[in-house]
């Protein structure tokens, strides 16, 4: 099941390498955290290991005893060092791969986790897509109108399914979601919140569709979605130069939290607004 899914996955991917548009707005979701991954190789190949691989499947079997269970394991069986083995002996092969040739052997199905992205969450896509299409490291563009935003619904949010009212700890491919986001996202649809903060995409999930329909939420509800890297709203984006390493554990944000360099004037005012409000509480 997991090796279908990543085939699934990197089919999608390497199936529309040509599509320059498509590729590089898909891979921006995991280029901060490709960023940090060894050994050397082009950026988008690893980012492309990050998006097809380490986002799939494989997370249920490296995160938690639920979601390994639903897979038939008895526990988590992936550690973190079998993944940073799993993640650069993909980067190795792949960076001797003609990727671009490849494409051209109708790998891509339509069936697959990326096809409606685009046209599902419009918002979040053109969002990304500036992102990648800036030459410096802020952008504004004619913002777009989405009549479709989705509300806050169990059918278009589906909640965990658990007894708790602090968050949980889930997979990130787990595409629910626990009370402590639900309550953000209903602060930010009641215009009582402005900005939705994490540390970085991953740390929001590693399940596509989850995270397309997070960004487009925020940005649909005129709030602005940002982590320590990236400032997405609608009409206008920016970027950290350089990129800082994702999070590998919440607690770690505190010290993220004071490195306000390389930001532009928006991004940096949001990040000193969320220290100051995290300041005066622990953060798990």
């Amino acid at each position: 099941m997991v090796s279908n899914d990543i085939k699934n996955r990197l089919s999608a991917i390497i199936g529309r390498w040509d599509d320059t548009y498509f590729r590089q707005t898909l891979l921006l979701t995991g280029l901060e955290e490709a960023n940090f991954y060894h050994p050397s190789a082009k950026l988008e190949v690893k980012s492309m290991v990050v998006v097809g691989i380490r986002n799939s499947l494989l997370e249920d079997l490296a995160s938690t005893r639920d979601a390994a269970k639903k897979l038939g394991a008895d526990n988590r069986i992936i550690s973190d060092d079998n993944i940073k083995t799993i993640t650069s002996d993909a980067i190795k092969f792949f960076s001797k791969v003609d990727l671009s040739l490849l494409s051209q052997e109708n790998l891509y199905k339509e069936d697959n986790p990326y096809y409606q992205l685009q046209n599902k969450y419009p918002l979040a896509w053109a969002a990304l897509r500036e992102v990648n299409k800036m030459v410096g490291n802020e952008a504004k563009y004619m913002p777009i109108e989405d009549k479709n935003i989705s509300s806050l619904t169990e059918s278009n949010f589906p909640i965990h399914n658990t007894n708790s009212i602090d968050s949980v700890v889930l997979s990130g491919m787990d595409p629910t979601i626990d009370t402590k986001l639900m309550s953000i996202l209903k602060a930010i649809e009641n215009s009582q919140l402005e900005v939705f903060f994490s540390d970085s995409f991953k740390m929001v999930s590693r399940h596509p569709d989850k995270l397309f329909k997070i960004i487009n939420f925020v940005l649909g509800h005129s709030a602005s979605f940002v982590t320590f890297n990236y400032y997405l709203s609608n009409g206008y984006v920016a970027r950290r130069r350089p990129l800082l390493k994702p999070a590998h554990k919440d607690i770690e944000q505190r010290y993220k939290l004071t490195k306000l360099t390389g930001l532009e004037k928006k991004h940096q005012q949001a990040l000193k607004c969320i220290r100051s409000m995290v300041s005066h509480r622990p953060i798990s």
